[in-house]
């Protein structure tokens, strides 16, 4: 498949690669496409859903009980699961 992309997406895609958080433009394209699909599959039930979580954890963070995170591991962790959600 041949897909013709303007400079300005070029240019994004390559600061994508070049920040590390993708290997090459294929993961770039991959993970754009996925979350495509995920945006179009996303229902109020899920964002409701989403806001209740989102309330618990802050309320749990307004009594003191959050926890320290790693941004790199976080990132890291984020990669494992586009790469994963991509060979679907």
């Amino acid at each position: 498949m041949n897909v013709s992309i303007n400079a300005d997406l070029r240019r994004y895609i390559s600061e994508k690669i070049d920040s590390g958080q993708f290997a090459d433009e294929n993961e770039v394209i991959h993970a754009a496409l996925s979350g495509m699909r995920d945006q179009e599959t996303v229902t109020a039930d899920d964002i409701t859903g989403l806001r209740a979580e989102l309330a618990v954890g802050i309320a749990a963070l307004d009594r003191g009980r959050g926890q320290k995170w790693d941004v790199d591991e976080i990132k890291s962790a984020a990669r494992r699961t586009i790469v994963s959600s991509a060979s679907r």
